[in-house]
């Protein structure tokens, strides 16, 4: 028998890919049903991998870790399981994959078609308490009820988005196994700024955005970003999201001209100085930026609205600098349930990289986002889970296979 912990994206691929091999496969979901997380994701259609995926898109303290287990089952493995399964893909430009039908319910119930087939038992509402480990038998403890593995694979998630199942309650239990975690913090997740953003709240803008830790350069990236009354949101920022509490002094720079050279964009104001001369500063900006962020770009430069033919060359050049750098202080992000992932998590040190199984104790095995691993905003979570899901199941069914 073996018992699956969570019926997340990792739980089902692990109890499948078991199952296949012949083991007896029990889910305990706490949920009142299966699945829910991966409903919720790519705004209910489900980007379920990435074309693009390579380890750059992978953060954790064991990047050699990682890349062994995305390596073993990859995209093109995850692809063609689905596609076997019934969930045909559909590629979006920036590689994206969500089922043909842009629903996520497509991806879940031929999930549980899957496990149906191969018999996999599933128990909805059951929050499991307590892990004993007996002899060569682990006792886990749900709701009224004991149940017996002689193989245990834990995939209960991280402490993020509790509502959809992943709240952190069974962490002390693995810790009991004398199993170890990193500190873990919200990523994939909407940053606090330094300073009141109301006036621009809603407003979307395409630039790049760069994280410092004070003057030191951490990442950066392109993409969309979304001002809320708090501070930035968009996946380019919550893509640096999970940097951000292991730094001193977090920064971040936003250039709203990525295209343009400084150079470039300070030749472009002078050419609309030279053809708009009657107008103000501030209205000359009308057209060239989204007009809620012109109050706050002049906020920014303490420069003073006048005529155009006004301006000096050296406001035009500080002004185009702040387009190109504004600069705002990170004061923290949203809680872990407003996060997408967790940062953070099972050492995967104590792990075994091509089989996930525990190197401390026989026959427990570990997979998804409870282990220290977590990807970018765009299917590379649950790339991660597909891959870690498999791995897990296939080591756990093998040995049942073997000693059949």
């Amino acid at each position: 028998m073996i018992v699956v912990i969570g019926g997340g994206a990792s739980g089902l691929m692990a109890a499948i890919s078991a199952a296949k091999l012949g083991a007896k496969v029990t889910i305990l979901e706490k949920m009142n049903k299966p699945g829910k997380k991966i409903l919720a994701s790519g705004n209910g259609k489900c980007n379920y991998t990435n074309i693009n995926t390579n380890i750059n898109n992978y953060h954790g303290k064991d990047k050699k870790f990682i890349e062994s287990i995305i390596n073993n089952f990859n995209v093109n493995s995850t692809i063609e399981f689905f596609k076997q399964i019934g969930v045909y893909p559909k590629i979006d430009s920036e590689g994206r994959v969500y089922p043909f039908s842009l629903q996520a319910s497509s991806v879940v119930d031929n999930l549980l078609y899957e496990c149906k087939k191969h018999n996999v038992n599933i128990v909805c509402n059951a929050k499991v308490t307590n892990i004993k480990k007996k002899n060569n038998l682990y006792e886990v403890y749900y709701n009224d009820t004991k149940i017996k593995a002689n193989s245990l694979i834990v995939s209960v998630g991280g402490k993020s988005s509790s509502k959809l199942g992943s709240d952190g309650s069974l962490f002390n239990t693995i810790k009991s196994l004398n199993h170890n975690f990193s500190p873990m913090y919200p990523a994939i997740v909407q940053l606090k700024l330094k300073g009141n953003f109301k006036e621009v709240k809603g407003v979307r803008v395409r630039g790049e955005v760069t994280l410092y830790d004070e003057k030191k350069l951490i990442a950066k990236e392109k993409g969309e970003q979304l001002f809320t009354d708090y501070g930035i949101s968009g996946i380019s920022v919550m893509n640096l999201s999970g940097y951000v509490h292991s730094l001193k002094k977090p920064i971040l720079k936003l250039d709203f001209f990525p295209n343009f050279s400084l150079n470039e964009l300070i030749s472009l104001l002078l050419s609309r100085k030279k053809n708009m001369p009657h107008k103000t500063f501030k209205e000359s900006f009308i057209g060239l930026l989204n007009s809620k962020l012109i109050h706050l770009i002049f906020k920014l430069s303490n420069i003073k609205d006048k005529k155009y033919s006004n301006v000096s060359i050296d406001e035009i050049k500080k002004i185009s600098k702040i387009l190109k750098e504004s600069t705002f202080d990170i004061v923290g992000t949203k809680d872990f349930e407003n996060s997408q992932v967790t940062a953070g998590g099972l050492l995967t040190s104590e792990i075994n990289s091509k089989t996930l199984e525990s190197k401390i104790n026989k026959n427990l095995y570990f997979c998804g986002e409870v282990l220290d691993v977590y990807g970018d905003c765009g299917g590379y979570n649950l790339q991660w889970a597909w891959s870690s899901g498999y791995i897990a199941g296939k080591s756990a069914g093998g040995k049942y296979a073997k000693n059949k």
